[in-house]
């Protein structure tokens, strides 16, 4: 009987630490760049740009040849300010290039490569499956955006005329403070019914 009580409060402790570890498969993938462009109506010069997206690495396709790609949802800030994508974009990886970043999905768009970081260390190895720390290169944007490149956000058309170098990394998802509550929570009160349950023995 006792065993059964104990079994019983451990699958609530399991239960309530699930999201954690679901949360804990992801990883946030960013670029982190200084740009002028145009977002809507609005210009912006040498702002901060960051652009996030997370993703469960184990849904990664191997397009062969060195080349690696995950969609995902993207966010932005620019400058402060933060937005969506509206349109199906994509983190690619080029071994050979020895590149990694974000761009539309499909290889035959106009609008594919919206910003790419060239370094060494996105070569052989590298397969968007692994956590990696801050890396810095040479930005590879998308050469058309003075003409008809632009990328479909929340807040209107995104348009890049000129990048820094970037930096790209990806990292382990912070929890959400109701993350934690929530763990907390479960597992003080698992723990407080299990000695309960002891002292009556």
């Amino acid at each position: 009987m006792k065993l059964t009580r104990i079994a019983r409060l451990l699958t609530l402790a399991s239960v309530v630490a699930a999201p954690l570890a679901l949360h804990a498969s992801e990883i946030v993938y960013s670029d982190s760049f200084t740009a002028t462009g145009t977002l809507g109506n609005t210009s912006f010069t040498d702002a901060l740009v960051t652009i996030t997206g997370e993703a469960n690495p184990a849904n990664a396709i191997s397009e062969g040849s060195g080349f690696f790609a995950l969609s995902l949802p993207v966010t932005f800030t620019i400058g402060g300010e933060a937005g969506s994508f509206t349109e199906s974009m994509q983190l690619f990886l080029s071994q050979k290039g020895g590149t990694a970043g974000t761009g539309e999905i499909g290889f035959s768009s106009s609008n594919f490569a919206l910003i790419f970081t060239e370094n060494p260390a996105f070569g052989s190895s590298y397969q968007l499956s692994q956590l990696i720390a801050p890396t810095t290169g040479t930005s590879a944007f998308n050469s058309y955006a003075n003409t008809f490149a632009t990328y479909s956000t929340s807040d209107g058309s995104l348009a890049l005329d000129s990048v820094s170098n970037s930096t790209f990394s990806a990292n382990s998802p912070v929890p959400e403070p109701s993350t934690f509550v929530m763990l907390g929570t479960g597992l003080l009160g698992a723990a407080g019914a299990l000695r309960r349950k002891l002292a009556r023995v």
